[in-house]
């Protein structure tokens, strides 16, 4: 229907940013606006098997570093997936929160293992496991906060103890 063919256009033109937008001025039906941005974006059947090659193994080799929090993992862990379902090849929630427990770093080991041998783990979700270890990363981060704040107590108490004078 030439109508209907005209606003499906109509709203893919009105929501492109300028530059996508002079790539496919000249195409005459929704179809081949589709079609030409799809080719510009993600590329022929090549391109497409050749960047999920590079996301799979991205997958594959994900690992959180030390230095790394638990909300850029997420979202490191979230940009590669999505980009892995929007390639055609979805990942199940399991898997994902199966890798990430596996790739954490050794201070999360005692959270994990409390997780692994939950009942509740296959119930689980991925945002549930996001807020979980967000939690257990605070406590860490309070427990690490506290110790130097010892520390710096018992440093101060002894440059203390060392001004003072002698008792002769």
């Amino acid at each position: 229907n030439l109508v209907n063919d005209e606003k499906e256009n109509n709203i893919i033109m009105s929501g492109l940013i300028e530059s996508a937008y002079h790539n496919v001025l000249g195409c005459k039906t929704t179809k081949n606006v589709w079609d030409k941005l799809e080719n510009i974006y993600a590329g022929d059947s090549n391109v497409k098997e050749a960047k999920l090659q590079i996301y799979r193994e991205k997958f594959e080799q994900l690992r959180m570093k030390e230095d790394c929090n638990i909300a850029a993992y997420f979202q490191y862990v979230d940009e590669i997936t999505n980009t892995l379902e929007g390639l055609g090849e979805p990942i199940e929630d399991k898997t994902i929160i199966w890798k990430i427990l596996r790739t954490l770093p050794g201070r999360f080991n005692p959270k994990v293992l409390v997780l692994e041998y939950s009942a509740n783990l296959d119930k689980l979700s991925k945002e549930e496991l996001h807020g979980v270890l967000i939690a257990y990363e605070m406590r860490l981060d309070e427990e690490e906060g506290t110790s130097h704040l010892a520390t710096a107590f018992a440093a101060s108490k002894k440059t203390y103890k060392e001004k003072q004078p002698s008792k002769a």
